[in-house]
């Protein structure tokens, strides 16, 4: 049987409290979620403010250790992960925060922004690859890449957090392979804009 995709098991952290008693403060207590390998799927965890959530979102990003329990993905506690592993990881398990506006840097062009990550992820070899690489991203999220971030709307800022890059496997695609993948990746994305403009708007 494969590897689940996500396996949080026991999922606990506990933090000291500002004071001399020594007592803990427990913000996550014995989470356990298992996320099959396969068919894509969106999993919703709802909680009341203060019930770990955001706890439970950075342990899963790799940026909190955990007091008790693991988290692993593909097969792999990201605890133990090599530097190089870790880096792979970074690659495929990214945030897309709630607030767009805060996710980029306002001023810049959408191409610079996905640029950079393109060049510090090594996904492409040359200007002329990432640029490749950037224009597929863009079609995804129907965005220039000369449109500056702050002039477009939270829904397409929303989209450009979203939207992913598939290097290793780009260059064996045609054109019409990579605008068929790309309009797919759109329709894959909409159904996140709606939940976000309904959140909203709520």
């Amino acid at each position: 049987m494969a590897d689940p995709l996500l396996d949080i098991a026991g999922a606990t952290k506990r933090y000291p409290r500002r004071s001399s008693s020594g007592d803990e403060l427990t913000a996550l207590k014995d989470f356990t979620l298992v996320i099959p390998a396969g068919r894509p799927r969106i999993v919703t965890i709802a909680g009341e403010s203060g019930s770990g959530k955001s706890t439970l979102a950075a342990a899963v990003l790799g940026l909190l250790p955990l007091t008790e329990g693991t988290v692993t993905f593909k097969g792999h506690d990201i605890a133990r992960l090599s530097r190089a592993d870790r880096k792979q990881f970074r690659r495929q398990v990214q945030a897309v925060f709630q607030d767009p506006y805060g996710t980029f840097n306002p001023y810049y062009r959408v191409s610079h922004t996905f640029d950079t990550v393109l060049r510090n992820f090594r996904l492409a070899k040359g200007s002329a690859a990432r640029s490749e690489l950037v224009e597929e991203a863009l079609a995804v999220v129907s965005l220039s890449g000369e449109e500056v971030l702050h002039k477009v709307s939270p829904s397409a800022q929303r989209r450009a957090a979203a939207a992913d890059h598939d290097g290793p496997r780009l260059p064996t695609q045609t054109g019409t392979d990579r605008r068929r993948r790309a309009s797919l990746h759109g329709r894959r994305l909409a159904p996140l804009d709606d939940l976000a403009d309904h959140a909203n708007n709520a």
